[in-house]
């Protein structure tokens, strides 16, 4: 008999949260104790300032309600990196030393992040607590192809709850293809009934 698997703790990056079709679906999985999902108060302050800054229908007070929404959902999400901040060995973009810190604080194994460049393997692998990039897109494939049973009716719940418009099947991979999540919506459209 095989031990059930441990759901993995990941690190999200704000650069995936600002997309809502990969932070309804990390969300949900998260709630569903599919994944541990983990975040900082940078990256949500990041998140914030890239909505209001690049969404003209975002102003301060929906990004509030929407840091608020994630935190109330999710309040075991949020890490404390220690300050300051030790050393995480040189990044492409110093600016990420804090993710790397609250992964690790938080015992993570993976960073999620459309950012793979700013964060070097190897460096990853040398951290107190090693750590790995992985692009969203490989990490939901990956979880849809071990634990189907566990994360396609979670994605499926998110898709159904998208009412304005509904979207199809068909339509909802598009969407998600569009979010950088190319080869998700690929094995959705073969999963889902269209």
């Amino acid at each position: 008999m095989t031990a059930p698997q441990a759901e993995p703790r990941v690190f999200v990056d704000a650069n995936v949260l600002y997309a809502s079709a990969p932070r309804d679906i990390l969300m949900e999985l998260a709630l569903d104790g599919v994944i541990q999902l983990r975040w900082s108060t940078a990256v949500l302050d990041e998140l914030s300032r890239a909505l209001i800054r690049t969404r003209s229908d975002y102003t301060t007070a929906k990004a509030l309600r929407l840091i608020t929404a994630m935190m109330t959902a999710l309040p075991e999400a949020l890490v404390l990196p220690p300050e300051p901040i030790g050393p995480t060995g040189t990044l492409p973009d110093p600016d990420d030393a804090h993710v790397i810190a609250a992964a690790c604080e938080a015992s993570c194994t993976h960073v999620l992040t459309f950012n793979l460049k700013h964060f070097p393997a190897d460096l990853l692998a040398k951290q107190t607590s090693p750590l790995t990039a992985t692009h969203p897109d490989v990490f939901l494939v990956h979880l849809l192809t071990t634990r189907a049973p566990a994360t396609l009716p979670v994605i499926e719940r998110v898709r159904q709850r998208l009412t304005k418009p509904p979207l199809s099947v068909a339509a909802y991979a598009d969407n998600l293809a569009d979010s950088d999540l190319p080869q998700l919506a690929d094995l959705l459209r073969f999963l889902l009934p269209a």
